[in-house]
């Protein structure tokens, strides 16, 4: 085999800090206050939304009530999205197998 290269992967010690690096963790939505600006935000699909306006202590209710109202609109399914059980996914899978690739691809051999 030549012009083929195994690898060792890397020790378990330097894969786990580079996980911590915080690339590509989704982080939960959470109201936090800009004290300069004496305002309660969050952060929905990269937008920062204004929650409450005035002192920190005096709109924390305020805010934490509109964040629970804002969550329940934009966690709500989509009403208009189509719906797919597994088995229609499989049959769709499966019909494009049978015309996109080659015939062997689709062949049911049973248990193995």
């Amino acid at each position: 085999m030549s012009g083929f290269v195994v690898r060792k992967p890397p020790p378990l010690r330097k894969m786990a800090v580079s996980l911590n690096r915080g690339a590509g963790v989704a982080r939960p939505h959470k109201p936090w206050y800009r004290a300069p600006r004496q305002t309660w935000f969050v952060e929905i699909e990269g937008k920062q939304v204004v929650l409450a306006i005035g002192p920190k202590a005096a709109t924390q209710k305020e805010a934490w009530t509109a964040f629970n109202k804002l969550m329940e609109r934009v966690d709500a399914p989509d009403p208009n999205a189509q719906q797919y059980s597994v088995v229609a996914i499989f049959g769709q899978f499966l019909a494009w197998t049978k015309k996109k690739k080659a015939p062997a691809t689709y062949i049911v051999t049973g248990p193995r």
